[in-house]
């Protein structure tokens, strides 16, 4: 690399600075552009069409979306936010401190039916719950667990070799502290483990 420098602190309470070659920082709803070049490329081989409807490939997986909107779930609508998915947030397993709540995509989707609020293409509905459909999707096609999936099919070939979905249990201390600013200052907020991980 021609440039390589850490900027601020890993860590406010110890002053702990960050090291460009070590600290890790999670990436939150960057995490959508990953997925989204999982699913491209499972698109440019053939695997899947950009606008095949997805649900007879996820029914015959056993997710089986409502009728309740009757137009098409395509890639193309869940990776542009205009599949009619809205979000929902299940308190303590969206979002959870708790490893032991972390669930398969395909036993977490089947939480959040009926997914689908209106009929697809009727507007932009900034969803994280359709991303991680389309995340799902990308396992369904490749056969292989999602965060595997965006592995092999994105982060490898990109040389990014200490990305991922998940934080390892050896490198847990080089991750930066996550903060947010209110009317004390900036707060500490507690690490926590996530069932929308595509998002």
């Amino acid at each position: 690399g021609i440039f390589n420098k850490g900027y601020g602190f890993a860590n406010l309470e110890r002053r702990t600075p960050v090291d460009p070659d070590k600290t890790l920082f999670r990436v939150a709803s960057v995490s959508k552009v990953f997925n989204a070049m999982a699913a491209m490329r499972l698109i440019d081989e053939g695997r899947i069409d950009v606008n095949e409807d997805v649900r007879p490939r996820l029914a015959a997986v056993g997710l089986e979306m409502d009728n309740t909107a009757q137009g098409p779930v395509t890639l193309k609508a869940l990776l542009t936010h205009t599949a009619g998915i809205r979000d929902l947030h299940i308190p303590g397993i969206t979002a959870t401190q708790d490893p032991g709540q972390l669930l398969p995509l395909g036993a977490y989707l089947q939480k959040c039916l009926p997914l689908r609020g209106q009929e697809p293409g009727e507007t932009v509905l900034y969803t994280d719950l359709g991303i991680t459909l389309a995340g799902y999707v990308v396992e369904v096609v490749s056969k292989t667990r999602f965060q595997e999936a965006v592995r092999q099919q994105v982060l490898r070939p990109l040389g990014m070799n200490h990305t991922g979905y998940v934080v390892p249990e050896e490198q847990r201390t080089n991750l930066a502290v996550a903060y947010t600013y209110g009317n004390s200052g900036y707060e500490a907020t507690p690490f926590f483990y996530c069932n929308v991980d595509p998002a």
